[in-house]
């Protein structure tokens, strides 16, 4: 029988809401973002919200309910209605200004995807990716704030989608780390991404949980698809994929609790684990702390501008950054064979310091990069008397 998600007509959901308590209302997750809590109440009209996604019948309903303003801000992952509804809802109430700047964007996400949706599997687009993420980054400059991800409850592991998860598992890690580290905007780091944990190969559908993945199996297999085409989706794109519990040590249930979990664990947390990588200088996780370190120490990281030097490039991702005197060169190969390297034009590397690459460094700025290498250069400029 096919799982689906329940739905609420919105009378009820507005009487539920005003029914709670400040507090309740607070802890209460209503939905994702308002696209999917227009499916959960019977009001979803794809023309309607698409054209318009701020349901007018919605956001009244939401608004009469009296919600705190801190319970508003746990209803929505998209910020944009957040903001809408605060100023629907609470109209005296000043805005922050980050609350209006901050943003989710997931233009980056469907770089794998066709035309019919995720589980359409196509290579992902390399140059469409710079592109999408170059567009924010110049875009919001100055503007607004990026939310800097490749990772989340519902998107599957990044190593093995942008990068190897497999021969160049470690590296590919820092490759991927470096890049979200040395953009403008608010890095997240999903739950053992800073381990570089890998998407989850379970044998059977048995062993998943995720309803939007029981659903496609069904699915597909009334349509006569095969068993093995279908788990390849899945394991390719599955949410399941980024659910199964931390791995902390390489303890029973990986550390993550003293019980079964409601899901199986990753085979992986073996090798990946938080205990292992804390003791281990050369490991992803202490690679993280000293990127989280940098980024702090460093201005230009955070708030410099952005260049793309290699737009159609379609093996390394080259950016300069600049801010009052100080430069940031950061080049990226996402490739597992050795590539040419890079250098902007007229940069003289004598005069430029290598902060942080996931290889030893190279004994010439000019030698190629090795596969997923990341280098990140910095100079500042020598003040004039």
């Amino acid at each position: 029988m096919t799982i689906r998600e329940k739905r609420t007509p919105i009378s009820q959901f507005a009487t539920a809401l005003r029914q709670r308590s400040p507090q309740e209302k607070r802890d209460l997750l209503v939905a994702d973002t308002l696209d999917s809590l227009c499916r959960h109440c019977d009001l979803y009209d794809a023309a309607r919200v698409s054209s318009n996604p701020f349901h007018p019948e919605l956001l009244r309903t939401i608004a009469a309910a009296d919600l705190s303003s801190e319970a508003l801000f746990s209803l929505f992952e998209c910020l944009a209605v957040l903001v809408h509804l605060r100023k629907l809802a609470h109209p005296a109430i000043p805005l922050d200004e980050a609350e209006e700047e901050l943003l989710f964007q997931f233009e980056h996400m469907s770089v794998d995807s066709g035309p019919k949706d995720k589980w359409d599997l196509i290579p992902w687009d390399f140059v469409k990716f710079k592109k999408i993420m170059t567009k924010w980054q110049t875009g919001l400059h100055g503007r607004g704030w990026n939310s800097l991800y490749l990772s989340n409850h519902d998107q599957p592991r990044p190593l093995g989608r942008f990068a190897d998860g497999r021969v160049y598992r470690k590296e590919s890690a820092k490759q991927l780390g470096t890049m979200t580290h040395t953009m403008e905007g608010t890095p997240y780091i999903y739950q053992g991404e800073e381990l570089g944990m890998v998407n989850v190969k379970f044998p059977d559908i048995s062993n998943y949980r995720d309803v939007q993945t029981l659903n496609l199996y069904e699915d597909l297999s009334s349509k006569g698809v095969s068993h093995a085409d279908i788990m390849q989706k899945i394991y390719t794109k599955g949410r399941d994929n980024a659910r199964t519990p931390m791995q902390w040590s390489c303890e029973r249930y990986g550390g993550f609790s003293d019980t079964e979990p409601w899901i199986e664990l990753n085979p992986s947390y073996l090798e990946i684990n938080a205990e292992q990588q804390a003791q281990d200088p050369d490991s992803v996780l202490q690679y993280y702390k000293h990127l989280i370190h940098l980024r702090k120490q460093y201005p230009v990281m955070v708030h410099g501008d952005f260049i793309d030097c290699l737009p159609e490039d379609p093996d390394r991702y080259a950016y300069l950054r600049t801010l009052n005197g100080e430069r940031l060169f950061v080049l990226l190969n996402f490739k597992d064979h050795p590539v040419e390297a890079f250098l902007p034009e007229g940069m003289d590397p004598t005069g430029w310091e290598l902060l942080i690459s996931n290889y030893p460094a190279a004994s010439d700025p000019c030698e190629s990069l090795r596969p997923y290498e990341a280098r990140v250069f910095y100079q500042k400029e020598a003040m004039s008397l």
